[in-house]
């Protein structure tokens, strides 16, 4: 016999955290936060600039190319906002970042990378299911006749004499 599953009440004093608070926190913390945080946020625009592209150009119906973008962008991003962080979090320091040839290639690189995977890769993986299920197949087929040698083709011939089974509805 199964057990039900005991359900816990929740005391009427206790209310869960209502948006009002949510949206009062973030009115308050939110600008001080950003106006703190600045150099990492005009870095962080500038620089995941080719995953907003991505995001814009992207009409499929999961948009499945900005998140591979995005997510190698990002990576290419990370060191030098580690950087940004532990070496001076100053505008200059940011803009310094992103005026170097060298850093700019490798974020934007990275994002690079991004889209050849996305482009690349689903023709990779369809070819290999094809492969794998044409040896599989393959596999079956062998069974099959493996299986017709041994009880004889009779087997593989419906009966004549049965109905076909139909649904009940």
């Amino acid at each position: 016999m199964a057990q039900k599953k005991q359900v816990r009440k929740v005391p009427q004093g206790a209310k869960p955290p209502g948006k009002l608070k949510v949206t009062l926190g973030l009115l308050i913390l939110g600008p001080p936060l950003f106006f703190f945080f600045l150099p990492t946020w005009v870095f962080l625009f500038l620089s995941m600039l080719p995953s907003v592209v991505a995001f814009v150009v992207d009409r499929t119906p999961y948009r499945y190319a900005w998140v591979s973008v995005a997510g190698l962008n990002l990576a290419g991003v990370a060191p030098y906002l580690m950087k940004l962080w532990f070496e001076g979090h100053s505008m200059s320091t940011a803009l310094k970042m992103l005026s170097n040839p060298f850093d700019l290639i490798v974020m934007i690189g990275a994002a690079g990378l991004g889209w050849v995977l996305h482009l690349s890769l689903p023709p990779v993986v369809g070819a290999w299911l094809d492969v794998t299920s044409q040896r599989r197949l393959t596999q079956l087929r062998a069974t099959q006749r493996k299986l017709l040698d041994e009880w004889g083709a009779e087997v593989a011939q419906p009966d004549s004499e049965e109905a076909p089974v139909s649904r009940r509805r």
